[in-house]
């Protein structure tokens, strides 16, 4: 599973609470939309009202910029003021690269997500101006499927127009990781593009960007709930690139020995495809490692869930965490000691066997290594 590398623009949604019942809205007028000169910067005039909004923690101001009619947008929109509330918000708006009519009734327009690659929003008139919205699922187009070389993808006729990009993006992908792999593959390797949150209903938190299924279950497809396109509005952009990269790599994980995503320390579950699919930046590792509170090693090995009054943005932490232990471990120990730690799992759940086993370093001479390691290399 992956969470978005950047914690707010606050087009990001994450997971969350809720401060306030939402006021009274109608529904969205279902007049036909004509996009003309002007429907850019009214566009861009509205998410510069809605992130003033978040800037100034003004919870009425930011809900007149969404259609409160859409639970699931509505839920995760909340979140997504929460978040902002605690730890601040730019009041400048995202780029809006284009515009153009979604099923007569709707603006979709890419707006960019501070350097991710552009997000696909949809806009309708609420009979007083622009509204953040998003289709319903019975305007989706149908869940539809098809075979983009030799990728199988699930989708929703929403996205038609990028799915072959995504396609020949997978069939990269697993080339990728079919380089990595250390036995023969039989997984099928498959995409499911999820195009709204309430197609993705509660399959997800509002914060996740993809997620893979155990091998044991037999389901081969890896999810996506928000990607990410690029600078020619088609392709997916470099950094969804590396969200495939880092899907891919956890069903390489379970392709390799089935099941052991359930024995790992959290650590070596998510810190490997993160470092490995490069899903995280400099800045996320200064931020987490310099500015924060370190977590202990048990919380690296429980990971964070298992607080369960853990925010969204300490999460993105964690995975910042996680990353630079697995880089720490690559530029201390062998090269193939990642592949070691995982048959030692299969064995046993108990670092302090596995890590003398492995590493021949207790558990606690590990965390007190890299945490010197992460230290001096970004702080």
């Amino acid at each position: 599973m992956i969470l978005p590398r950047i914690a707010v623009l606050s087009l990001t949604i994450l997971i969350g609470g809720c401060n306030a019942a939402p006021p009274a809205q109608s529904s969205p007028t279902p007049a036909t939309v004509v996009i003309n000169e002007n429907t850019k910067s009214e566009i861009t005039a509205l998410l510069q009202k809605r992130q003033v909004a978040l800037a100034k923690k003004d919870l009425q101001g930011f809900q007149a910029t969404i259609d409160m009619t859409r639970p699931a947008l509505r839920r995760c929109q909340q979140e997504s003021f929460d978040v902002a509330a605690r730890q601040g918000a730019t009041a400048a708006a995202p780029t809006v690269g284009e515009v153009e009519v979604y099923a007569g009734t709707y603006v979709r327009a890419y707006v960019d997500d501070q350097g991710s690659g552009y997000v696909r929003l949809y806009f309708k008139n609420s009979g007083s101006g622009w509204v953040l919205t998003e289709p319903k699922e019975s305007e989706l187009g149908g869940e539809r499927t098809k075979t983009v070389s030799g990728v199988d993808l699930s989708y929703w006729g929403i996205d038609d127009d990028i799915i072959d990009s995504f396609g020949r993006a997978g069939a990269d992908t697993r080339d990728f990781l079919l380089k990595l792999a250390t036995k023969p593959t039989t997984r099928p390797f498959a995409l499911r593009l999820f195009p709204t949150r309430e197609s993705v209903g509660l399959t997800a938190s509002c914060g996740t960007a993809g997620s893979s299924m155990l091998a044991p279950s037999g389901d081969p497809f890896l999810r996506f709930y928000k990607y990410w396109i690029g600078a020619d509005f088609v392709g997916p952009s470099e950094y969804q690139r590396a969200v495939l990269k880092h899907e891919g790599l956890h069903w390489l994980q379970e392709q390799t020995i089935p099941g052991i995503l359930a024995r790992l320390d959290w650590w070596l579950i998510e810190g490997w495809p993160d470092y490995i699919g490069e899903t995280r930046g400099t800045i996320e590792k200064v931020s987490a490692i310099c500015r924060n509170q370190i977590p202990t090693f048990k919380q690296m090995v429980d990971g964070p869930y298992a607080d369960p009054n853990v925010t969204p943005e300490r999460i993105v932490q964690f995975y910042a965490y996680a990353n630079t232990m697995i880089e720490y471990l690559y530029a201390t120990f062998r090269k193939d000691v990642y592949w070691d730690l995982m048959v030692a799992y299969k064995d046993s759940v108990d670092p302090q066997v596995n890590y003398p086993r492995v590493l021949s370093v207790t558990p606690a001479q590990f965390y007190e290594g890299w945490l010197a390691f992460a230290k001096k290399t970004y702080c």
